[in-house]
């Protein structure tokens, strides 16, 4: 897997974006890194993905977990590690409800003379 900067980090877009809202950039590179990596990853691969210490990403995705942003697979446990993935239904519920609460409607204009 391509460790590159812009697979492991969000856009500084991103990131502005969830500080903006005062949400955990960490979260956001979480998701991102999940994104990236569809099967699921375990907390100890984000861990040493995004070099951030494992009890610190189990904090943030028992978060994630919380608003149903991220799920475990836990039918595709090995041992006692489990995959965590982007429930992208949920997120594009939750962001459509964002934008729909920080935006006002558009509303049509007609065209008259």
């Amino acid at each position: 897997m391509p460790t590159d900067a812009a697979s492991t980090s969000p856009s500084p877009e991103v990131i502005t974006a969830f500080t903006m809202l005062g949400l955990s950039d960490v979260r956001a590179r979480i998701l991102h890194q999940l994104h990236q990596h569809p099967a699921g990853a375990t907390t100890g691969f984000l861990a040493h993905e995004l070099g951030i210490p494992q009890p610190t990403i189990i904090r943030h995705i028992r978060i994630l977990e919380g608003v149903g942003a991220v799920v475990s697979d836990t039918e595709v446990r090995t041992g006692a590690r489990v995959r965590y993935r982007v429930d992208i239904r949920t997120l594009a519920v939750l962001l459509d409800e964002l934008r729909l609460y920080v935006m006002p409607p558009v509303r049509s204009r007609r065209n008259t003379p």
